[in-house]
């Protein structure tokens, strides 16, 4: 009996997914407008089957004299993708935004919810220490589309993600193949390699 009730608990266990909580500075685009928004918190939930949950909890676009509850996004089953020093990430999802448990905000107050599912395109890279992502929610029937910019750029090695426009060089996909003869707006999003660094567009 101990025995099956160990290997109940360690199957239990098994499929519990291993979370980390990054803390990193997030910016919001609202058609083109940016407005920063400090440090949150974004977790990532590893999947026993190689995919990750992206979790960025109680989401409020805000600026200096308004805020706007919008809720959790969660995106389960998110592709992950080994690379050297750290993984990208990338999925597109239809989701309904979850509401937030933020202390201080009644349920009714979180829109994402009320707008039923939503397109939601997310890309970025980690590493154990750091995490850079951009998430494009088209909140089509507020004619909005937003950006979020999830840490910071940088530009110091193939192990870091680089989120600036980078100088004119030919442009690789994460698989090593040539994908154009230098940097250009017509590139759809993704993750490339420029230069040796990482560019996310």
């Amino acid at each position: 009996m101990k025995k099956i009730l160990l290997s109940l608990s360690l199957c239990f266990m098994a499929m519990i997914a291993v979370a980390q909580t990054y803390t990193e500075n997030l910016s919001v685009s609202i058609n083109g407008m940016k407005t920063e928004q400090g440090k949150k918190d974004i977790q990532v939930e590893r999947n026993e089957d190689g995919t990750c949950n992206f979790i960025l909890p109680n989401f409020i676009m805000a600026d200096s004299t308004s805020e706007v509850p919008v809720g959790t996004i969660r995106l389960e089953n998110v592709t992950v993708k080994s690379l050297n020093g750290g993984d990208s990430i990338a999925t597109k999802q239809n989701i309904t935004i979850l509401p937030g448990d933020k202390e201080g905000t009644k349920p009714n107050d979180w829109m994402g919810p009320m707008l039923g599912e939503v397109p939601i395109d997310l890309q970025g890279l980690m590493t154990k220490e750091r995490l850079s992502a951009k998430i494009d929610i088209d909140f089509a029937m507020l004619n909005m589309m937003i950006e979020v910019t999830i840490g910071e750029a940088t530009e110091t090695g193939i192990n870091q993600a680089v989120t600036t426009r980078p100088a004119s060089s030919a442009v690789y996909n994460l698989n090593g193949v040539r994908v154009a003869n230098n940097w250009n707006h017509n590139l759809p999003k993704g993750v490339y390699i420029v230069n040796g660094k990482k560019v996310i567009k």
